[in-house]
């Protein structure tokens, strides 16, 4: 079940829970009322005197059995009522500890990618902290490299389609970054080393498209 599904759920027990705790007020009420009528019930009998009619005694003595009937059939309402009150609570409780053992799960997988992709870049970089020393003696060259213009405009250019994507978008390779990328590419090509390479002379480009 996803989260949003877990979610509804949860929202929906909730929801049930509530409205049926909203019913005990009604229950209290009427066992106030029995608690009630079989205290003024017993205290009427008690103030009889000795020599009061048989019938008066008896209607007050049929009374109090039905309060007590009442007051049996509430208790029983009462109990169902707390049963269903637990039922629901307890369905809540399940949800929320899915929720949170799904939750749990996702902050983990979340930790092991940003792990993974961490250790991967910090790979990726120290590939590219070594080629950058293979491509440059030493930081004087690789810092003159960087600073001609040619080579600033192509990396903006680079960097600019790496921000909004390379559809409808070009870039051409000025010489002096083909000089130095030709023998990383001739080390780092699989294919390289099975093809017979002839290299041409002049300043011509040809445009590779994306299909």
């Amino acid at each position: 079940m996803t989260r949003p599904e877990l979610m509804a759920k949860l929202d929906e027990a909730h929801a049930a829970a509530k409205a049926h705790r909203s019913a005990w007020a009604a229950l209290e009420t009427r066992s106030a009322d029995v608690k009630s009528r079989r205290d003024s019930a017993n205290a009427e009998i008690d103030a009889l005197p000795l020599d009061a009619p048989d019938t008066k005694r008896a209607e007050i003595e049929a009374e109090i059995d039905e309060i007590k009937a009442d007051e049996a059939a509430l208790d029983k309402e009462i109990a169902e009522y707390n049963d269903d009150q637990a039922r629901l609570d307890a369905a809540v409780t399940e949800l929320e500890d899915e929720l949170k053992a799904a939750d749990e799960k996702a902050q983990r997988a979340e930790k092991k990618t940003a792990t993974k992709t961490e250790k991967t870049t910090r790979k990726e970089i120290g590939n590219m902290n070594k080629e950058t020393r293979t491509l440059f003696p030493d930081l004087e060259t690789r810092a003159r490299f960087f600073e001609q213009d040619t080579v600033k405009n192509f990396v903006e250019e680079v960097r600019s389609l790496a921000k909004r994507g390379v559809q409808n978008g070009s870039v051409l390779i000025p010489v002096e970054v083909l000089d130095v990328i030709r023998p990383a590419i001739e080390r780092a090509s699989k294919l390289y080393r099975h093809v017979r390479v002839r290299r041409l002379s002049g300043k011509g480009r040809q445009p590779v498209l994306g299909e």
